[in-house]
C-alpha cells in the first residue's frame, strides 16, 4: 500500500477512489493514516482511523443535505449575513441541489457529510462544497476527505486545487494546514489554491 497524504484501500479497485467513484456509484475507503507529522503529533487527526464510503446522491438526500448545511455552516452564514432565513435558504438549496453533482459521505452505514468537486477547463480541480456533520468535526474526517480530493485532483492531472471559503468559516484553518494559500479576497469569501506542480 502506497503512503501519500493518507493510506486508503478502495472498494472500486484503486488505491484511492479517484474517478472510479462515479463509475461504480459508490466506493469504500479505509482511512488508515494521515501524514507522518500528524501521527507523530498525536491528537485526533493523527490517531483517527475512519472508514468512509462515497456514493452519488439521490433525490432522497435532499432533506439530509439541507439539514447538514444548516448544522455545519449555519454559524458562519449567520455571522456573515445575519439571522438564518429558512425560506431563503431553502430556496437556495432547491436551486443548488443536483444529485448527480454531489457525493454523500457515509460512515458506519449513515450519511455524515457531502462533497461536490470536479475538474474545470483550466486544469484546476475545484472543490465547490465539503460539509461534515458537526459531531464528527475535529476527528480527522474533514482532513481525510480533503486529502482524498487532492489525490483525486492529482489523478485527473490537474495543476491545482481551488476552493472558496467564507472568511468567517473556521475550516479555512484546515485548508491552510493542508497547504492551501489565499490567492484572492472576494468578500465575504476567500479564494484558496493548492498548487500541485
Amino acid at each position: 500500500m502506497r503512503r501519500q497524504f493518507l493510506s486508503a484501500v478502495c472498494g472500486c479497485g484503486g488505491e484511492f477512489c479517484g474517478l472510479a467513484c462515479r463509475a461504480t456509484q459508490s466506493c469504500s475507503c479505509s482511512v488508515v493514516g494521515l501524514t507522518a507529522g500528524a501521527a507523530q503529533r498525536g491528537g485526533a487527526e493523527g490517531s483517527a482511523v475512519r472508514e468512509f464510503e462515497l456514493r452519488v446522491a439521490t433525490a432522497d438526500d435532499r432533506d439530509f443535505l439541507y439539514d447538514l448545511h444548516r448544522r455545519s455552516l449555519g454559524d458562519a452564514i449567520e455571522a456573515t449575513w445575519g439571522p438564518w432565513d429558512d425560506e431563503l435558504q431553502r430556496q437556495f438549496h432547491r436551486d443548488w441541489f443536483d444529485p448527480e453533482q454531489v457525493e454523500i459521505v457515509v460512515i458506519d452505514g449513515r450519511p455524515v457529510g457531502m462533497i461536490q468537486a470536479d475538474s474545470t477547463a483550466l486544469d484546476t480541480f475545484y472543490i465547490s462544497r465539503i460539509e461534515v456533520d458537526p459531531d464528527l468535526q475535529n476527528h480527522g474526517v474533514g482532513t481525510a476527505l480533503m486529502q482524498h480530493l487532492v489525490e483525486r485532483a492529482r489523478q485527473s492531472n490537474a495543476q491545482a486545487v481551488e476552493l472558496h471559503v467564507l472568511e468567517l468559516n473556521r475550516a479555512r484553518e484546515l485548508y491552510k494546514r493542508l497547504g492551501f494559500r489565499v490567492v484572492a479576497k472576494e468578500p465575504p469569501k476567500l479564494r484558496m489554491r493548492l498548487a500541485l506542480s
